[in-house]
């Protein structure tokens, strides 16, 4: 069910309920605030971008957000030479094919990009309301306008553009206004501009995944327009540039995620197919093969790779290619470089690769087992990559009794012990643990007696115990070792 929607008051209205406090009521202004802001409050009144501090009213106007705003509103207003005063004509402009010109003169750039930059800044504090402030003054609506401006012109300061979008994008009602001002396609004509330098594509590709968190009809928007062919055009071009690259991961990566609640059956399964077979994913591993050591380039690779890896027939290109190959790489150079980061994203990515069942016998031939048996020793305290780690093995191990039997070679039962004991307050760890004993008795009777024999009857037990998460696990696991109280 989605919120219900709070009422919104105009700055007038606020400043208008002060003075009758302080005029009225004789208060002292900071009381006169305070009880306004509580009025409103239990009233249900959503005071976002409402000045509460007493610096409202005639004030407003003088404020850096509101004269970053006006001055960017005029700057676009002249290349274009339309009236933009109100929000309809910045929306209209927006939608529009109008030309602007084609050079921008140097004192209008620069004014411009003075409002961008100053609006970017005030609205990634966290610590202020200038984030709300700005967007019910039009701040999206004009930075919309001028990145288009900039776009038409080939002006250099788009990237300036591009990051003001993005600290615009602060929520769901921010994109609802970015889709109705045509800002998909705005999006995706900055990022189609030929010979972009590598931060305008890292500042386009984060404003895309910003803009596309959330909201299921601009992730379609984008797809429509084929945005992602350009994003692999871009990462081509780029491959070399960290923050491009992990800016185009991140834009993939945002079309092909699930995560916009309103919608009953989601799109992004389709979107992941098509995307991946219209080269992303070949360019997504070109680029990994090409990449030396960078553990955040890496890891940003393999988070796109897996969400883009939506079936059997994709993982298996995938491992057709080499991606096996290179999650073991990984793995080694997150060892290498004791990055946990790097080595949960590509136990992760391995989880989905090994969905195939062709993956998980060619991962196993590759030494895999060993590799994963040596990363949880390596990050012993850090639960969160045991946990992926367990996982990948489980995934591996299930429906598998010869990869079960590698398991028990590999050592599996004596570390999952270990981490058992070690993290025993970690429930989600400890379930996975369960599925993995699981997974290594149920079909291979001769493994039971060495499981028990390292004690981890008493670990399942304990997990159960422990956690209400692990119940139906440890009880699986308990059966399948032979245990007829395995639902006590």
């Amino acid at each position: 069910m989605a919120p219900t929607k709070k009422l919104q008051i105009s700055q007038e209205a606020f400043d208008a309920v002060v003075n009758e406090n302080v005029e009225e009521f004789g208060m002292e202004m900071e009381e006169a605030l305070a009880d306004a802001v509580t009025t409103f409050q239990l009233q249900g009144v959503d005071l976002s971008g409402i000045i509460t501090d007493g610096g409202g009213g005639a004030s407003l106007e003088s404020h850096p957000i509101i004269e970053s705003i006006n001055a960017i509103r005029s700057a676009v207003a002249s290349l274009c030479g339309e009236d933009l005063a109100t929000t309809a004509s910045v929306v209209e402009f927006c939608n529009s094919s109008q030309p602007t010109e084609e050079v921008i003169p140097s004192t209008v750039e620069s004014c411009i990009v003075k409002g961008l930059d100053t609006l970017r800044v005030a609205c990634r504090d966290e610590k202020t309301n200038n984030a709300s402030l700005a967007e019910r003054h039009d701040a999206l609506e004009v930075v919309l306008a001028a990145v288009k401006a900039l776009t038409r012109s080939g002006a250099s300061s788009l990237a300036s553009g591009l990051a003001a979008l993005c600290s615009c994008l602060t929520g769901d009602r921010s994109r609802e206004k970015f889709l109705h001002c045509n800002g998909p396609r705005i999006v995706f004509e900055a990022l189609s501009v030929e010979e972009l330098s590598a931060e305008v594509v890292q500042q386009g590709a984060e404003a895309l995944a910003a803009s596309a968190q959330k909201n299921e009809d601009v992730k379609d928007a984008y797809v429509h327009l084929k945005v992602h062919e350009v994003l692999v055009h871009q990462l081509r071009k780029h491959h070399n540039d960290a923050g491009a690259v992990q800016g185009v991961c991140d834009a993939l990566r945002s079309l092909v995620t699930a995560d916009d609640e309103r919608i009953a059956a989601s799109r992004t399964f389709q979107n992941g197919m098509l995307i991946a077979k219209a080269g992303a994913m070949d360019t997504l591993l070109d680029t990994a093969h090409l990449q030396s050591k960078s553990a955040p380039i890496l890891a940003s690779l393999c988070s796109a790779i897996k969400n883009l890896a939506v079936n059997d027939e994709i993982c298996k290109s995938v491992a057709d290619r080499g991606g096996l190959n290179l999650v073991s790489r990984f793995l080694t150079t997150s060892m290498e470089q004791n990055n946990r980061v790097m080595a949960r994203s590509t136990c992760i990515l391995l989880i989905q690769l090994a969905g195939s069942d062709d993956n998980k016998d060619a991962f196993v031939m590759l030494g895999g087992l060993d590799q994963l048996v040596s990363l949880m020793t390596v990050f012993s305290e850090d639960p969160s990559v045991i946990q992926e780690a367990l996982t990948a093995i489980a995934v591996i191990t299930l429906r598998s009794p010869s990869n079960a039997s590698q398991a028990m070679k590999a050592g599996v039962v004596d570390i999952t012990a270990e981490m058992m004991e070690k993290h025993v307050k970690v429930a989600n760890l400890q379930r996975q643990a369960c599925k993995l004993i699981r997974n290594l008795a149920v079909r291979n009777l001769e493994n039971r007696p060495i499981i028990l024999e390292k004690g981890l009857e008493k670990l399942i037990r304990l997990a159960k115990t422990n956690h209400e998460a692990c119940d139906d696990a440890a009880s699986a696991a308990l059966r399948d070792l032979g245990f007829d109280d395995y639902n006590v």
